[in-house]
């Protein structure tokens, strides 16, 4: 018999410390236009403290929500477990630093309805104004997304902030690699396993979740190292399943000025050069945070 489904839709929110952050992308879900009948909201606390579901639950009246507290294991084990107790056909993820669109769950829920096999992902513009870092952290998501998803029918990446799928295809995959060891490069490998298994995905840009991830200098270059330390194991992974080669990725990086072309002339002259640096560090900070992946594994074996 085929699985029978509580919701159309879940949205499953890892959340770690985040209590303001998380209490705002709730607010937002509240405001869906999708009925809230046909969708649940399963938060992960990841360990927080004080626990999520303390200042969360005043929100029941207004969502069907749920708050699943596990031990600290990082963000794609919480999504793993938020798509396990989920009990919507669907998954649409986000995180506890956005606040999507109030169309946001009725635009990908329409798609995936239409054709249930593919991933879908939408567009996740920079809701902080005034933050030249997390501006730059912005530009390098659209040169990103310019490279990998230039055709919407056949993108190639999409964060994990912002997708949506069919949940038995989702846990036929294996759900996220929780061994991947930060917060990087995680939705990568999901997305090329996804494609190597014979899907597809595709952008939405109509689905919109503004992103309000507040950076300083520092939070930047953990941010860009940390990608670069994951960046080595999704590609040794990509090698081992032999679904891509590396310079299917680096040949980005030769199309750099014709990429961001678009994503800088809307800037003033002095923003442009500050961004402009901090792309320069985006480059320093990946190299060096991929390289010492590299030595760390090389070391253990």
């Amino acid at each position: 018999m085929p699985e029978r489904y509580q919701y159309s839709i879940s949205v499953v929110i890892p959340t770690y410390n985040r209590p303001d952050r998380l209490l705002d992308c709730l607010r937002s879900l509240a405001g869906s236009s999708l009925p809230r009948e046909e969708f649940e909201v399963v938060v992960v606390d990841d360990g927080s403290d004080p626990p999520a579901e303390q200042f969360t639950q005043h929100l029941a009246s207004e969502l069907n929500l749920r708050c699943i507290r596990q031990k600290n294991s990082g963000p794609a084990a919480a999504r793993n477990r938020g798509a396990a107790e989920a009990t919507g056909r669907y998954l649409a993820f986000t995180d506890d630093d956005c606040r999507p669109d109030s169309n946001w769950l009725s635009e990908v829920l329409q798609y995936l309805q239409g054709t249930p096999d593919v991933l879908v992902g939408g567009r996740t513009p920079n809701g902080v104004k005034n933050n030249v870092y997390t501006l730059a952290s912005q530009v390098i998501l659209d040169v990103v997304y310019a490279f990998f998803n230039s055709r919407p029918d056949k993108a190639r990446f999409f964060a994990s902030n912002n997708i949506a799928l069919d949940r038995s295809r989702f846990l036929e995959i294996g759900g996220f690699d929780v061994t991947f060891p930060l917060a990087a490069a995680e939705d990568r490998d999901f997305c090329d396993r996804w494609v190597h298994s014979g899907w597809e995905l595709h952008s939405v840009p109509s689905a919109v979740v503004m992103h309000f991830h507040h950076m300083t200098l520092r939070k930047f270059w953990r941010q860009q190292y940390n990608y670069g330390r994951g960046a080595y194991q999704y590609h040794q992974l990509r090698h081992q399943r032999k679904s891509g080669r590396m310079w299917d990725d680096t040949r980005m990086h030769t199309q750099l000025p014709a990429l961001l072309r678009i994503s800088l002339r809307s800037l003033g002259i002095r923003t442009r050069i500050q961004v402009l640096a901090l792309l320069a560090l985006w480059q320093v900070a990946n190299t060096l945070g991929y390289f010492r992946e590299r030595l760390l594994r090389t070391k253990a074996t």
